[in-house]
This record gives C-alpha cells, structure tokens and sequence, in this order.
C-alpha cells in the first residue's frame, strides 16, 4: 500500500510540474498539447494502479498459499470465487469507486463545458480533474469534493470582493494541489473523521 501511495503521489507532482510548465509546453506544441499530454497521464494513472491491484492479488494469493493457516481458502480445499472476491473487495474495489467518480465528473464537466462554448475549462483540464478525483481513492474523493467545493466559495468570495463584481476565475491549479493535500491528511482525516471512513472498502 505503501508503494501505492508513493506512486499516486509521484503521478500527482509529475501532473502538477507539467501545469506550472503548461506555457512552454503551448508555445512549443501548441494548445493541443496539454490536453494530449493529460489525456495520456490519466491513462498511465488508470493502467498502473490496476495494475498494481494486480500485483496485489497475486501477491496475496502466494502468502495464502505458503501458510498452513490460509491454504484451505485456495483451490483444491476451497472455491477460487472466495479468494477472488477478497481480491476484488479489499485491492480492486475501492478503484473502481474513485474511477467512476472521476469518469461521473467526466462526463458532467465535458457536458457543461461543450454546451456554454468552452467557457469554463482551461485546455485539458477536465483530464486533470478526472485524474485527481480518480487518485485520491475511496473514500477520498468524497472529502476531496468538500474540499474543492469549500476553496470555490472562499476564493469565488475573494474574487468578488477583490474586483467588485462578479467574474470568472479558474481552479485551474487548485485540482492537483487538493487532490495531493487530501491525500496527505488521509490518516489524519481517518481519526477525527471517522464517519466517513464507514464508506471505506
């Protein structure tokens, strides 16, 4: 789980130095570009954490299989459906949660952008949002949501008391930069959140 994290947090710093770097990146490919490029982060993001849920599953399957006290749950003794399901609850699950999530957000803020003529989203920022609400995990993304839409209001606030009238601005930066800060303060969030942490697989 550790490597996990370290992985989830490795793709958000890599994510997050491309959008401080986003100029060089339009004035060297063009705008197009940025899109691409988190078009394909978000793909490698999807392939490697599943993939390491698979690494996960064939790892618990060998401890299983190398203990006197497990082997009866492992064909011949036992069903592979009991194993396969634990595999699929405890290292699957909880992916395909922050997954559908992300795609949900997807599909809702590509929806509303198309329809008001590409006001609302800077150039493949939807990919980044999908990438953060996928990353943070379940229940993650959960809190992650409270999170954004509470830095929305205070800096909507802001915006409005700063110009004296309402305009738009962008969260351009603020999806990766809470998605990492949600993360960090997950074992925190477990203690005194304990409620929350019900949803968890």
């Amino acid at each position: 789980m550790i490597l996990t994290n370290y992985l989830i947090l490795g793709i958000l710093f890599i994510s997050f130095g491309i959008q401080i770097c986003r100029i060089f990146f339009i004035r060297r490919w063009g705008e197009g570009s940025i899109k691409k490029i988190f078009k394909s982060i978000l793909f490698v993001a999807i392939t490697a954490v599943f993939g390491n849920a698979v690494y996960l599953s064939v790892i618990q399957y060998l401890t299983w299989k190398s203990s006197q006290l497990t082997i009866g749950l492992l064909p011949p003794y036992a069903s592979i459906g009991y194993f396969l399901r634990y595999a699929f609850v405890h290292f699957w699950l909880p992916n395909v949660f922050s997954l559908v999530a992300g795609l949900l957000v997807f599909a809702a803020a590509n929806y509303f952008n198309k329809k008001h003529e590409q006001r609302f989203f800077e150039p493949g920022e939807i990919y980044v949002i999908t990438l953060s609400f996928f990353l943070v995990g379940h229940p993650g993304w959960i809190i992650y949501t409270f999170f954004v839409l509470l830095l929305c209001t205070i800096l909507s606030s802001v915006n409005f008391l700063a110009r004296g009238r309402s305009s738009r601005f962008s969260l351009y930066y603020v999806w990766l930069a809470t998605a990492f800060f949600t993360i960090i303060i997950d074992k925190w969030l477990m203690g005194s959140l304990s409620w929350l942490w019900l949803f968890k697989i």
